[in-house]
């Protein structure tokens, strides 16, 4: 009578483990890929803010999306946390001070009081439909990598 190879089997149970772990990785892909649509865009940028205001942030962003503008907000930044954020346009505030990037320029594109998607934003029509108000942003600066922002205390 033959021995079974032992080495035969662990082949079998490494394929199957191999076929079990790859549909994982495929499930496991597609739920990404759902939870944030693609941001596929050359103006957006990435931008890590460190919070050393002393008190919370809060940041809205605007994000190309597929060719259409998107504000998004409020993501809450606590005294002392980083965050990555990517984004084409930015409002960085604190209940005492609000911070813009230097050397940028600033626009207005339309932010809720509570969290909020807003679709066209810098329109007043779409502003006014989605039950918004305009805010002042500043355009995240060009360049490649990751921009590290850090606001600090604010300067009376």
């Amino acid at each position: 009578m033959k021995k079974p190879s032992i080495i035969h089997k662990s082949g079998e149970i490494m394929k199957k483990i191999g076929s079990l772990l790859a549909i994982g990785v495929v499930a496991a892909g597609t739920v990404a890929a759902l939870a944030e649509p693609a941001m596929a865009s050359d103006y957006n940028r990435t931008v890590r803010i460190c919070n050393h205001a002393n008190e919370r942030i809060q940041v809205a962003r605007v994000l190309d999306e597929s060719g259409s503008m998107v504000s998004r907000g409020w993501y809450g930044i606590d005294n002392g946390d980083c965050v990555s954020l990517v984004g084409r346009f930015m409002r960085i505030k604190s209940a005492s001070h609000t911070w813009n990037f230097r050397d940028s320029y600033t626009t207005q594109f339309c932010v809720s009081r509570e969290a909020f998607r807003i679709y066209q934003p810098s329109g007043q029509a779409s502003c006014s439909t989605a039950g918004g108000y305009m805010a002042t942003f500043s355009s995240v600066p060009a360049g490649d990598g990751v921009l590290d922002f850090i606001p600090g205390p604010a300067q009376d």
